[in-house]
């Protein structure tokens, strides 16, 4: 053991009395919602100088992540489809979000050199039932995507 340590053994450890703890802990905490006191979150306002309206949010892409997942499967069911085969509704579920519906009126239209879907479709999910058009083309490299979905 060092001399420091030996020094040390065997003494009693010294401890502050509890009304003197006591009044240190309740002068930090004073101290500290003094420090705060003058600031509200209500009074802080976003930074808006970096904003700008040059470029418009594009209203067929969905904000929510589980609406997008479903677009996604929506989108998938409509291209992969046999349109010479269906005969009525066709069936779509979305196992992430457990979303489901069906999709019907779907007819193919060519816009411009884009081979196009149009649609309409329910979708039952935790929010309720919901019935959407959509539209969804091909690109120039044969990827399909959704360039119309909206409520009706």
């Amino acid at each position: 053991m060092s001399r420091i340590a030996q020094a040390y053994a065997g003494r009693p450890v010294q401890r502050l009395p509890r009304a003197f703890a006591r009044l240190a802990v309740i002068s930090a905490c004073l101290t500290l919602a003094a420090c705060g006191g003058g600031m509200s979150l209500s009074k802080i306002e976003a930074d808006k100088s970096i904003l700008t309206s040059a470029v418009a949010p594009d209203p067929n892409i969905a904000a929510d992540p589980q609406a997008a997942s479903d677009q996604a499967t929506i989108r998938n069911a409509v291209s992969s489809a046999n349109l010479e085969e269906v005969s009525g509704p066709l069936a779509w579920a979305n196992t992430e979000t457990a979303s489901r519906g069906s999709i019907f009126d779907i007819v193919e239209v060519k816009r411009k050199s884009a081979l196009c879907r149009s649609f309409k479709t329910s979708r039952e999910s935790f929010e309720g039932v919901s019935i959407y058009s959509g539209e969804t083309c091909t690109q120039q490299g044969g990827a399909w995507y959704m360039r119309i979905f909206k409520l009706l």
